[in-house]
Order: structure tokens, then sequence, then C-alpha cells
């Protein structure tokens, strides 16, 4: 069974200075996640967090998404 990608609200609400794994300076988006479909008595704060992912994870989940799915219209 597949989820329900409608239940869930995700934003880039900034970039922000970091430094990769090679110790070199650079930049990467701050992702703001949320899920929505909260049942009575979920804490809502139990549901919402951010990630911070570089230019190239992005990139990386691109080419994956495009190899196994094709390319997007």
């Amino acid at each position: 069974m597949g989820r329900n990608l409608s239940s869930w609200r995700t934003s880039i609400p900034k970039v922000v200075s970091a430094v990769d794994a090679s110790g070199r300076p650079g930049w990467a988006l701050e992702v703001d996640i949320q899920r929505l479909d909260l049942r009575p008595g979920d804490d809502p704060e139990d549901f919402h967090w951010t990630v911070v992912r570089t230019y190239n994870e992005f990139y990386v989940l691109e080419t994956k998404l495009t190899e196994f799915h094709g390319d997007l219209p």
C-alpha cells in the first residue's frame, strides 16, 4: 500500500551556510516537513521537523528518480 503524499507539506524556507564532508564551505537548503493527517490526541510537534540538505543531495535524488521513472514532462 502506498503513502498518501497529499498528507505531507514541505517547503524550503531558507538557504543556510554549511560545510560539506570534506570541510569545504558551501550552501544548503533547509527543508521544512509537516504531516497534515494527525489523529485526535497527536502532538503536532511530533509530526513536524526540519532537515538541511545540500544541492548535491537533491541532484542525486533527481538522477535516481529519472533513472527509475524516466524523464519528467
